[in-house]
């Protein structure tokens, strides 16, 4: 059973930085973050968990378009961390992959999956369509979008997972993750991970105080 996370904490507030990107299947390697205090975009595609996996929902995108988010191991295998009825910004969720448990931090709730082992990436969902972090996944896709994978520069097992995406009647809009508890895949195979809990909770105490502040905003 995964146990509540104290309420007192410290976080840094960043604003963010909207800016338009090139209409790719993956945003250029090198392209600037979308917010302040992380790298360059990456292009890591998979990754491996450190321990406990974090989630916060930085900026969903709007009317609940790519409304769902997780973890994926094949495209046969998903792990959703924020569904679609989770709306708006600063949602968190605590994911214990070794156990097979998501808790959404909200209402304190857990949902369980069959446990897996080995590197995953990420996806976001609109109905029955997805986009994935390996950009070979995406190539049937018709909708002119952009991914990105930015680490932060305080803490290198964390992560902006963003997807940008047009249409013809909203044009342009973002969605931004920010993951906590994984780093970049060392070749794919079972991995043990073992929680690391002084981590685990500095980012879980983050996630809170960013929930709070983006809702009073």
């Amino acid at each position: 059973m995964l146990k509540h996370f104290p309420r007192a904490a410290a976080a840094t507030l960043f604003a963010l930085i909207v800016s338009v990107a090139p209409q790719a299947i993956a945003a250029p390697i090198g392209a600037e973050a979308p917010m302040p205090g992380y790298h360059t975009n990456s292009g890591v595609e998979r990754f491996e968990s450190t321990g406990w996996v974090f989630a916060i929902e930085l900026k969903d995108s709007p009317g609940g378009e790519f409304g769902e988010f997780g973890i994926y191991y094949d495209t046969d295998t998903r792990i959703t961390l924020f569904g679609a009825d989770d709306m708006g910004s600063g949602q968190a969720a605590k994911v214990d992959l070794v156990g097979g448990s998501v808790m959404d931090v909200d209402s304190a709730t857990d949902d369980f999956f069959d446990a897996r082992n080995g590197d995953f990436g990420f996806y976001f969902a609109k109905n029955d369509e997805f986009v994935y972090t390996e950009t070979h996944l995406n190539a049937h896709l018709k909708i002119p979008l952009a991914l990105g994978t930015y680490e932060s520069m305080r803490s290198p097992d964390q992560f902006l997972i963003t997807l940008e995406w047009w249409d013809t009647q909203t044009k342009h809009t973002w969605a931004i993750e920010a993951v906590g508890g994984i780093r970049p895949s060392t070749g794919g195979g079972p991995t043990n991970a073992v929680p690391e809990p002084s981590a685990a909770m500095l980012f879980g105490f983050g996630a809170l105080v960013m929930r709070s502040a983006i809702r009073r905003r």
